[in-house]
């Protein structure tokens, strides 16, 4: 299969189109597109999306699991989480180094 053949492939959809496949609402499309969140092709003033790309999108939008024995990624609840209960002390303990000051 030769390049040219995979292009002729691909699908172009228009926005009615992208809407049923992603299933989300028109109105979305557009706020992605606005935002650059999604990507799309301008054939004149029409808004078109290739379905490889947005099935490549798609995927990437993927959220994977946390394995049992995995850290946590940087800025997660349980890494915050620990990381205040290293820095900061329990209200009764402030409570306490507060009276010792005085």
């Amino acid at each position: 299969m030769t390049t040219k053949d995979k292009v002729i492939e691909d699908e172009i959809l228009n926005v009615k189109e992208a809407e049923a496949f992603l299933k989300v609402k028109a109105d979305t499309i557009y706020a992605w597109v606005h935002r650059r969140k999604i990507p799309y092709r301008k054939h004149g003033s029409r808004l078109v999306f290739s379905k490889r790309d947005l099935e490549a999108w798609s995927q990437e939008q993927a959220v994977r699991p946390v394995e049992l024995n995995e850290e946590p990624q940087s800025g997660t609840r349980k890494e915050v989480s620990s990381f205040f209960d290293k820095t900061h002390s329990s209200a009764a303990d402030l409570v306490a180094k507060g009276g010792d000051d005085e």
